[in-house]
């Protein structure tokens, strides 16, 4: 044989405001009743009863007989709270009533959490590279530009006093150097990138393994 499920004030409430948004009002009934008869002296029993009172005064404003319109249903409470988690079980009073049924409010499996160990660092050398390329990728850019600065604004008699292999004779080197400098940062982000995505991957894989692993037990 198999315990019962122990079913706490709060749920019984939750059910009964949930039946209630449903427009099932007996269901309803029953739990705020069970909750004023059981639990009178806690908060959920005064908020059952008033939620009974409230419903009693919708009836009598609502009540059958005028042209045979259909009755409308109450509003729901104000208070109303969404539990992810809800059981569905028959709740035995505590008085000579026979036991409440619970209304149907979907499955109430409580969700598994799934372990999985903590990820570590991965492709260091690689992203290190990156960053490198990164960085010298910065320096080239700097460096270029002011070569190229040098040469293009530099007073014709210092050139002539410069070394010839010098690059500040050479204005179009240093736009080079700022271009592969450019190419260089952009491979470095695109590394990087590639890296993270690998990395991703690889955490998901794992976490999916760790379920299927978890749901085979």
């Amino acid at each position: 044989m198999h315990a019962s499920p122990q079913v706490t004030a709060a749920q019984v409430l939750d059910a009964g405001r949930r039946a209630e948004a449903d427009g099932r009002v007996d269901y309803a009934v029953q739990f705020y009743r069970h909750l004023a008869d059981n639990h009178a002296s806690e908060p959920e029993g005064q908020i059952a009863r008033e939620a009974l009172s409230r419903l009693k005064r919708f009836s009598e404003k609502n009540a059958p007989g005028t042209n045979g319109q259909k009755r409308a249903v109450p509003p729901p409470l104000r208070t109303f709270s969404h539990n992810d988690a809800t059981k569905s079980s028959t709740i035995a009073s505590r008085s000579s009533r026979r036991p409440i049924r619970l209304a149907p409010v979907g499955r109430g499996n409580t969700p598994r959490v799934v372990e999985v160990s903590e990820f570590g660092p991965a492709y260091v050398v690689g992203r290190l590279i990156a960053h490198g390329f990164a960085v010298t990728g910065t320096i080239l850019i700097l460096a270029g530009l002011i070569a190229a600065a040098i040469a293009a604004f530099l007073p014709a008699e210092a050139a002539a006093k410069l070394p010839v292999w010098l690059v500040t004779q050479h204005p179009f080197v240093g736009l080079i150097a700022a271009f592969l400098g450019i190419g260089l940062i952009f491979s470095g982000q695109i590394a990087r990138a590639v890296f993270d995505m690998a990395e991703a991957s690889r955490e998901l894989a794992a976490i999916e393994r760790a379920r299927i692993e978890q749901a085979n037990v």
